[in-house]
């Protein structure tokens, strides 16, 4: 287990609000939300490297009447590695020097799904949720191939107010 953290930014661009009545007579209601992020992340593999990251992601939000929100991600982004260790480099002359910050740059795409509560749903005076979200992501070029990498997000976010009043909204109902 590799410990890491990301901090970001997100902003839907669309949301949907979806009402219906069903059979029964009850009303079911979802506001589905497209959605991008920025975030920069760290995570540290014990004595190997340091690997701090930037990246991209395109999303899709299901948040029911209840709160429960399930949601799909798709990512790009930059990664740097940072070995751990010290790092020589022998010139043509035989001369030894220390390489300072040795690693390596990769291309790194990402895909994520996550399950979690969104609490604003029912509470906007606390627009607060939480979510667990199952990532995978890729290294490349990782040794002329591709190196693939599993992660798991706790992911705690506060909604600041501004943010969603500038997204396109639509409403339907049934």
């Amino acid at each position: 287990v590799d410990p890491g953290f990301k901090v970001g930014i997100e902003r839907p661009f669309l949301i949907i609000q979806k009402s219906k009545i069903r059979k029964n007579g009850k009303l079911k209601f979802n506001r589905l939300q497209f959605l991008n992020t920025l975030n920069l992340g760290y995570y540290y593999t014990k004595e190997q490297n340091h690997s701090p990251f930037l990246n991209m992601e395109i999303g899709y939000r299901k948040i029911r009447k209840s709160g429960f929100k399930t949601e799909a991600f798709l990512g790009l982004g930059y990664m740097r590695t940072i070995l751990t260790d010290e790092t020589y480099k022998v010139d043509n002359n035989g001369n030894v020097s220390k390489i300072d910050f040795a690693g390596s740059n990769y291309f790194m795409p990402s895909l994520s799904f996550g399950i979690g509560y969104d609490n604003s749903y029912r509470n906007d005076h606390f627009p607060f949720s939480v979510s667990l979200k199952p990532n995978i992501f890729f290294r490349l070029p990782y040794n002329h191939s591709v190196l693939t990498n599993i992660g798991m997000e706790l992911n705690l976010s506060y909604q600041i107010g501004s943010f969603r009043s500038k997204s396109k909204q639509i409403f339907k109902s049934k």
